[in-house]
């Protein structure tokens, strides 16, 4: 059950939630055009982006954030474990995903949640790095 004012407010974000999914696909593509082609292993489908735009690195993703972070870089998201070898999770599951595991210590994900302004600054900083 919900209040009058939460069913107002759930109405007003349900008629901006499609502007919003497209802001974030189209700043999913500046990351895609910023990695260029040669360092995606897969086909990155950007219409799919709704939060953030994880591409798997095979160097040092530590070394890559610390670079991109000192060419003014606002950082991404990158995270070496699965949920279920995390700490506070740890033994609520018994599930083994190997390949799961393999993946995550190389996925980094890029932000989305940001003004196309700031997206397209942050993606030619990592152009910039990554190709020079």
């Amino acid at each position: 059950r919900m209040s009058e004012d939460q069913a107002d407010l759930g109405l007003i974000k349900l008629s901006i939630v499609h502007a919003a999914v497209e802001r974030r696909q189209f700043i999913g593509y500046l990351w895609q055009n910023a990695i260029g082609e040669a360092l995606q292993p897969h086909t990155y489908d950007a219409d799919n982006t709704f939060y953030s735009a994880a591409w798997p690195y095979d160097g040092d993703w530590i070394k890559l954030y610390q670079e991109f972070v000192a060419r003014g870089g606002d950082g991404f998201y990158a995270a070496p474990k699965v949920a279920y070898q995390e700490p506070a999770l740890s033994g609520r599951w018994s599930v083994y995903c190997p390949v799961a595991e393999a993946l995550q210590k190389s996925l980094v994900c890029f932000k989305t949640h940001q003004t196309i302004e700031q997206a397209q600054e942050q993606a030619d900083i990592l152009a910039r790095l990554i190709h020079g």
